[in-house]
């Protein structure tokens, strides 16, 4: 992951610089010279990956190698050529949950395909709330996100659906991986109020502000998520 986030920032920079909320990145500043960026890139992933392979399990290194070569290779064009660029990353940025609990079981089962489903339709209302807000952004960086292309209104819509995604997901989680009642509860209630959040969108004409308060909402649901998949066993 911290190798991937170092070539990222290494390969975006150009675009980095165009936007205020990448603007100070370190590679942008000039504060860390680009070759030395891609040395320390180079050796965070050829550690993290040798560590995966002999602490772990190999399935486990290969969905962490899927989630890098999605993440630099595909995603990197992706984002430059089609609005899909928000999919192929989500994709990616899916992965460290299933590498994780890839490591811890041994396989890949109907859980951990259902937490990689989790965070895809989390992550694309999250990043479609950045699109817009930031549109303005993007357009100077000559990133086609789907605001631009489709409009902002064709975005919130297809926010709802990975919002109802998710609210479905979660709650599958707790059927086929047998959760506690507080965790459906508690998740079912907060799926709820971000859908809520996001359905609201469609007849807000405020859209910056917003996408910036669900932007917020999606911080919280996903800090809940975490929390209370970590402490499931410990709950009624």
């Amino acid at each position: 992951m911290a190798s991937g986030c170092v070539f990222n920032n290494y390969i975006d920079r150009g675009k980095d610089a165009v936007m205020s909320r990448t603007a100070k990145r370190a590679l942008v500043t000039n504060s860390i010279r680009p070759d030395f960026a891609l040395a320390y890139g180079s050796l965070l992933g050829v550690f993290g990956f040798a560590l995966l392979l002999q602490l772990h399990t190999r399935i486990s290194f290969w969905t962490a190698m899927f989630g890098f070569v999605v993440y630099i290779g595909v995603y990197g064009y992706a984002k430059r050529h089609s609005p899909h660029g928000t999919l192929v990353g989500a994709l990616a940025g899916a992965t460290p949950p299933v590498v994780g609990y890839s490591g811890a079981t041994g396989r890949i089962d109907t859980t951990g395909v259902i937490l990689f489903i989790i965070l895809v339709t989390w992550q694309m209302p999250h990043f479609y709330a950045i699109a817009i807000r930031r549109a303005k952004e993007y357009k100077a960086a000559r990133i086609p996100v789907l605001p631009l292309i489709s409009g902002v209104r064709a975005t919130i819509q297809q926010m709802q659906y990975y919002t109802v995604g998710f609210i479905l997901s979660v709650v599958s989680l707790s059927v086929f991986s047998n959760t506690s009642y507080s965790y459906l509860v508690v998740m079912l209630g907060i799926g709820l109020w971000w859908f809520k959040g996001v359905y609201d969108g469609a007849a807000i004409s405020d859209t910056s502000s917003w996408a910036k308060q669900v932007f917020k909402q999606s911080l919280v649901v996903l800090m809940v998520f975490s929390l209370m998949i970590s402490l499931d066993n410990l709950l009624p």
